[in-house]
């Protein structure tokens, strides 16, 4: 097995210890940005975009060529690409990822992208450092290895295909840690699961089992919580295998997304039995997130979001997810828009400084500045998290209405039919949601249904709402709904600045013209 030592001096050497030179700094550069995701394969745009950002498509994608050719001389088989992708495989090189000096000690590159990333891998790892013990308040996983239970050993290598899409998508989330895959691939299999989490000491174990027979497989997945010593959640996924590599891929992709809700759901749990003296900021972040997905305005989600920052001045997720809070308000509170603004962009511009690649930020933000009218910023927003993680729960769910309000309606909802096919918690904000992805995409009776069982809707659906009706010809219980709007208005705050000033900044006028034309229908004074 290949060693690469990236703490201090960059070294790579093989089995016996004998150095392997690496000369070319971009090679060298490749192998670290590889080596630091530990069993996510990166796509060719994405290392370009790091190593080559200055260069023309063509040359950048001919550069990369050469030097992934140049290191499978070097490395062989321990380099793992295709003509999307490359990564490492970490059964056949190991990466030392502690050590006292600083990562890739005197390295520089001058490309704008690399020199970014690799400041802020430095500044994330000394954070790490410093704040070791509270890192652990994270849940952590390991996943072990899909078992073969047709004893077929040409179908070995799609169960560890599944294994490794798993953990490569697993490690997209910054909710809880993974354990890197070539400790997962290690264990001895006579090993109990119970055996395996406690010398990991680690809160859950992901395993599986794949049984293929002819052109059908069933896949079952089980996640093992180590507290409880029970498996707290099973599924089973019987699927066609015309195309292999897209079942596995559909398969890791839903098993990835219902486990990361679970892990959620059982750490929002333990944050509401913890006495409030003994809460970190993530406890206090995901208590924040909940309250606010049942009503994105709540009172109480800006509280906790605040006593996060408190907590922990450096939370990311904490300022995203304020800024959210506020830009809600603006929308269903009717609060300043000359104060709200400023206060958005600032709380973007620290979470953005603190968490530029993760995915839970860069899809609160989005939603956010879309809905100040910041549509240049929403889009970079909501294309980067999809790029970093596309299975996280919020991250389907606001780019269905980022998109939606940008005006790409085909692409809203496609997301919003991922969000519906994968991710078992429904909640109610998604509500809102579907009402404007039906209603941009003319669906208006599904637009009504969206929110029919919303009993008090906010000050902004309910103008929404009636234009819905008014679109189905539902003319008096669009009225119903104008009246309400209008009853609910505070004092100085006038439909025109609420809703149809925001609207007009819709970078789709087709869009734009089809919600004032509902509004019309409905009754309002335009």
């Amino acid at each position: 097995m290949l060693r690469l030592t990236l703490f201090g001096r960059f070294a790579l050497a093989d089995a016996e210890g004998r150095e392997i030179a690496v000369p070319a700094r971009k090679a060298r550069a490749l192998l670290a940005y590889l080596a630091l995701s530990p069993g996510m394969s990166r796509s060719r745009e994405e290392i370009m975009a790091l190593l080559w950002s200055s260069r023309a498509e063509a040359q950048a994608r001919g550069s990369l060529r050469q030097v992934l050719s140049g290191l499978r001389k070097q490395i062989g088989d321990a380099l793992v690409t295709d003509n999307e992708r490359a990564s490492l495989d970490p059964r056949r090189i190991s990466v030392n990822m502690e050590g006292e000096q600083e990562l890739l000690a005197g390295f520089h590159l001058n490309e704008e992208g690399f020199e970014e990333w690799l400041r802020d891998e430095r500044l994330s790892r000394q954070a790490g450092k410093a704040a070791q013990v509270r890192d652990k308040e994270k849940p952590d996983i390991a996943v072990l290895p899909f078992e073969n239970m047709a004893s077929e050993p040409d179908q070995d290598a799609f169960c560890d295909g599944i294994t490794e899409d798993i953990i490569t998508e697993l490690s997209r989330f910054s909710a809880f840690t993974v354990y890197s895959p070539w400790s997962s691939f290690s264990y001895d299999p006579d090993k109990t699961t119970e055996e395996i989490a406690l010398e990991l000491e680690i809160d859950y174990v992901l395993e599986g089992s794949v049984r293929r027979a002819g052109d059908r497989a069933r896949i079952t997945a089980m996640l093992f919580d180590v507290e409880t010593v029970n498996h707290v959640w099973v599924q089973r996924y019987d699927r066609d295998l015309a195309d292999i590599f897209a079942v596995q891929e559909e398969v890791a992709q839903q098993i990835t997304t219902a486990v990361a809700a679970k892990i959620e759901v059982d750490a929002y749990e333990e944050a509401l039995r913890r006495p409030e003296a003994q809460r970190s900021a993530y406890d206090y972040v995901l208590l924040g997130e909940r309250a606010q997905h049942q009503d994105w305005t709540s009172p109480k989600a800006e509280a906790f979001y605040e006593k996060a920052i408190s907590v922990e001045p450096d939370c990311a997720r904490a300022y995203a997810n304020l800024a959210n809070w506020h830009a809600s308000n603006l929308r269903s509170k009717c609060t300043d828009p000359g104060a709200v603004h400023p206060r958005v962009r600032a709380l973007g511009e620290k979470a953005l400084s603190l968490a530029p690649n993760r995915a839970s930020v860069l899809a609160s933000l989005s939603d956010a500045y879309v809905t100040i009218g910041e549509n240049t910023l929403a889009r970079q927003c909501v294309d980067k998290a999809i790029r970093l993680n596309p299975n996280h729960h919020s991250v389907m769910i606001l780019a269905a209405s980022t998109y939606a309000w940008l005006g790409e309606v085909a692409t809203a909802q496609r997301w919003l039919a991922r969000y519906q096919l994968h991710d078992p918690l429904w909640i109610s904000a998604a509500m809102e949601v579907s009402l404007v992805v039906h209603y941009a995409a003319e669906r208006y009776e599904e637009a009504v249904a969206a929110i029919a069982r919303w009993s008090d809707l906010p000050l902004d659906l309910t103008a929404l709402a009636a234009a819905a009706h008014a679109q189905c010809g539902r003319l008096d219980e669009a009225a119903a709904l104008r009246a309400q709007y209008e009853a609910r208005l505070p004092p100085g705050c006038s439909f025109a600045s609420h809703i149809a000033r925001p609207i007009s900044t819709c970078p789709d006028a087709a869009l734009a013209a089809r919600w004032m034309e509902g509004f019309r229908a409905a009754g309002f004074d335009i």
